[in-house]
């Protein structure tokens, strides 16, 4: 992954979640990738089609509700972008511990992002970590075999589309994530 330009077309309510899929099934072959990611919970549903590209403008660029620079900070072509960046992702952390660490780190050094994302090796989780001092584990509960690393930097573009709608962390942790992608399809869960 290197710099990314991304756009996120996102649904609040059931029948905007079913559009959001409706969306994500019609993306041809060919094109950017898009990526499903759906929030539920007893009570509510929350869609997003995330498409990520190198160019601008994303192909959903149209109606959506956020745009935002996602980019590696490791990568040392896309790396002189992270002053930029909504998004920040990181290489993957050996322990908990240093997710952590290098999520304050990143913090720290760069203000203006409001996610930040470091996948833990080996464990299927990644800290989401937001501008707030805040951080979140995502795990995955289910899925294909192996966790593929394309599905954080999507969870990091999906968290910055849900606090951007102006959607609190302390929901996300109440819901079940659906995310379906090139690389296949994933339940996740926050805490």
């Amino acid at each position: 992954m290197s710099a990314r330009f991304v756009g996120v077309r996102i649904g609040t309510t059931r029948r905007e979640a079913r559009l959001a899929e409706r969306a994500y099934g019609t993306a041809r072959v060919g094109e950017a990738p898009t990526t499903l990611v759906v929030a539920a919970s007893p009570v509510r549903t929350w869609g997003a089609v995330i498409e990520d590209t190198d160019a601008l403008p994303p192909r959903i660029a149209a109606g959506s509700a956020d745009h935002h620079l996602r980019v590696d900070v490791d990568c040392p072509v896309s790396g002189r972008w992270s002053g930029l960046a909504d998004v920040l992702v990181a290489t993957a952390a050996p322990t908990r511990e240093c997710a952590r660490r290098r999520t304050a780190a990143l913090r720290s050094a760069h203000p203006g992002c409001l996610v930040t994302v470091v996948p833990m090796l080996g464990r299927g989780a990644c800290l989401l970590g937001t501008g707030d001092v805040r951080c979140v584990e995502a795990t995955v509960v289910t899925g294909a075999a192996g966790t593929p690393s394309a599905l954080w930097p999507m969870l990091g573009s999906f968290l910055h589309a849900w606090l951007s709608a102006g959607r609190g962390l302390e929901d996300l942790l109440r819901m079940t994530l659906f995310v379906r992608g090139p690389h296949g399809t994933y339940v996740v869960t926050a805490r």
